[in-house]
């Protein structure tokens, strides 16, 4: 069995499981499937939604189920580079922002905030 369709079992089994979450998310970025969904259909009658598969809807559940800032970090990271492929530069900012308000400054959400600055011409708020 692949590990993607190992981290697909921890999800289906947990929901509220942020770090399975979270891989999931970034397997489907680095995939460049942020809108990839995945037909769950065993949580779908439990969660109530047709679509839960998509990377934003992962990233979500990272950050509203994280038990570590690290992880809660992640998810907003995710969430941005997502509403990034997305072209909704204000959803990114506004993601990567609060993933800067970790104690440890994290270079990816350094550097997303650094490529919208390059994309629009707009220096933004430094931290």
């Amino acid at each position: 069995m692949s590990g993607t369709k190992l981290i697909e079992l921890a999800f289906k089994a947990n929901q509220k499981n942020s770090a399975a979450a979270n891989a999931l998310c970034e397997l489907f970025l680095r995939k460049g499937n942020h809108t990839r969904v995945y037909q769950l259909h065993s949580l779908w009658a439990r969660c109530g939604t047709e679509n839960f598969g998509q990377a934003m809807k992962l990233a979500e559940r990272t950050i509203q189920f994280a038990d570590t800032l690290t992880i809660l970090t992640d998810g907003y990271i995710k969430a941005g580079r997502v509403s990034h492929a997305e072209g909704s530069v204000l959803d990114a900012t506004r993601h990567y922002t609060e993933a800067m308000k970790a104690p440890v400054i994290n270079p990816a959400a350094a550097i997303g905030l650094a490529q919208i600055q390059l994309e629009t011409g707009r220096a933004l708020a430094s931290r």
